[in-house]
Order: C-alpha cells, then sequence, then structure tokens
C-alpha cells in the first residue's frame, strides 16, 4: 500500500505542463465521501470522510496548496467473542399489607423498599470497530487537463477507537423477573400482595473494551472531475484515513472512498 501511493504521488506531480488551475489560490472546496477501508486482521469497513480545504499559495504556475481539514469515520471489522459484564443497582418492591387489629378488622398499608442488585454474567456477542478521527490537512494540487483537478493529500490529528457489540446472546449470570400483585399469605393474620421488576441486563455494563484515544494520519491521492463549475464526482485511494496501532487496538485503514465535491 505504501509503495502504491508513493507512485500515485509521483505520477500527480509528473503530469503535463498545461495546468487549468481548477484549485487556485483562495478556493474553497469540500469533499462528501463513502468508501471501504479495512482493520489490519479483523476485516472490512464502511467508511465516511468530510473534507475542507482552502487554497493558500501557489507554486509557480502550476501547482496549488491547499490547507484544511477532515473528519472521518469507520465502522465494521466484525468478529465473535465472549463478552464480559457487572451490574449494580437498585429496584423498588411495593408491598401492600393487610393486618387484623385487636378488633379482628383487616387494616391496609403500602410499604416501598429499594432492592439492591449486583453481579456479573457472560454473553456471545458480535463485535465491530468504530473509529473517529479529526486531523488538519495539507495538499498540492494540479490540473492536467480540462475539468479535471488532481492532488495529493497529508493529514495529521487524532482519532478514538471503540468497539461496539451486536446482536448479543447466550447471556449466562443474569435474571429478570415482572411480579405483579402476587398474593403472600404470611400467616392468618397477615397477607400482602407484592409488585416489582427488575432486569439485570437493562443495567450491565460490558467490561474491556473501552474507547483509546491515538494519533491519526492520512496519506493519499484523489482526483476531482467537475461536471459543472461547482459540482464535480471526488475519488480518493491510498490512506485517506488511519488511526495507529495500539495494544489490542489495531490499526484501521480507509483504503478508496468516492463523492461529492463542491467548490465556491
Amino acid at each position: 500500500m505504501k509503495r502504491f501511493t508513493i507512485l500515485c504521488l509521483l505520477a500527480v506531480f509528473a503530469m503535463s505542463i498545461n495546468a487549468q488551475n481548477l484549485f487556485d489560490k483562495g478556493t474553497k472546496k469540500v469533499d462528501l465521501t463513502i468508501g471501504v477501508g479495512t482493520v489490519k486482521g479483523i476485516g472490512a469497513t464502511f467508511d465516511q470522510h468530510l473534507n475542507m480545504e482552502w487554497g493558500v499559495a501557489k507554486i509557480g504556475d502550476k501547482f496549488t496548496i491547499g490547507a484544511g481539514f477532515s473528519v472521518n469515520n469507520s465502522y465494521g471489522g466484525k468478529f465473535t467473542s465472549t463478552i464480559y459484564g457487572e451490574y449494580d443497582y437498585s429496584y423498588t418492591r411495593k408491598d401492600y399489607i393487610k393486618v387484623k387489629n385487636k378488633m379482628n378488622r383487616w387494616v391496609a398499608s403500602h410499604e416501598r423498599k429499594e432492592i439492591q442488585r449486583e453481579g456479573y454474567g457472560t454473553a456471545t456477542a458480535n463485535v465491530l470497530r468504530e473509529d473517529f478521527n479529526a486531523m488538519a490537512t495539507v495538499s498540492f494540487h494540479y490540473s492536467p487537463i480540462k475539468k479535471l483537478d488532481t492532488y495529493a493529500k497529508l493529514g495529521l490529528g487524532i482519532g478514538c477507537k471503540t468497539y461496539v457489540f451486536k446482536k448479543i446472546r447466550d447471556e449466562k449470570g443474569f435474571s429478570k423477573a415482572d411480579v405483579k400483585n402476587k398474593v403472600i399469605i404470611d400467616n392468618s393474620e397477615r397477607h400482602s400482595e407484592v409488585t416489582y421488576k427488575y432486569n439485570d441486563l437493562d443495567h450491565v455494563e460490558w467490561q474491556g473494551y473501552k474507547a483509546k484515544v491515538s494519533a491519526s494520519m492520512a496519506l493519499y491521492v484523489g482526483a476531482t472531475y467537475y461536471i459543472t463549475d461547482n459540482w464535480g464526482i471526488d475519488a480518493q485511494i491510498g490512506m485517506i484515513s488511519s488511526n495507529l496501532e495500539g495494544k489490542y487496538y489495531p490499526n484501521s485503514f480507509g483504503i478508496f472512498a468516492v463523492g461529492a465535491s463542491y467548490k465556491f
């Protein structure tokens, strides 16, 4: 991938001298693209990218330097794993109590109790990786032919790597109850009706997959073909977005994306 990206960069700078300056000093451009990527050793991802840049300087008559920012998201890389969860919460138990008094008459009263539940359990889940990042970018634009703007872009920033659980199943160690007006006869002089409801899974906190901050980087080439003076079709290839590797959190890479561009 690195070798391919370098070759593409060289190709951009080796194009013909008849630049059309579609992206010039003072130009503002926004791209919104979707694409595919991968999480190293796990699988493919679906990616979304938002880029904004401004033309800030010229290099001779051929090239324009752009500066801006990008916001990127990737989702996917599914695998199956056993997950561990803990719960610690309270629920309300309501008691309607009837007690016989000295005159052998039933006297009613109400009680509310807060019952504490805590424990842990396990389950099987589909685990997916979700990454976000934001980067400052610098780009080099060159227009070899009419309506076509080509560019190389470098980005550096900060990102966040998380894991998301889907299709949680085969839960063990959790319980639930939904009791309404259950009659309990304590003895001949005391009766009660009990109402309560709880579900451990509504309060579980799954452990072991916390969000992690990482450095992010981009190095790729792209091209925009303008259909009108303002609107174009944009394609990108290379390392469009990457959150760098950390323990138990392998690299994510945006590889290819396509979408729309607007120049103003």
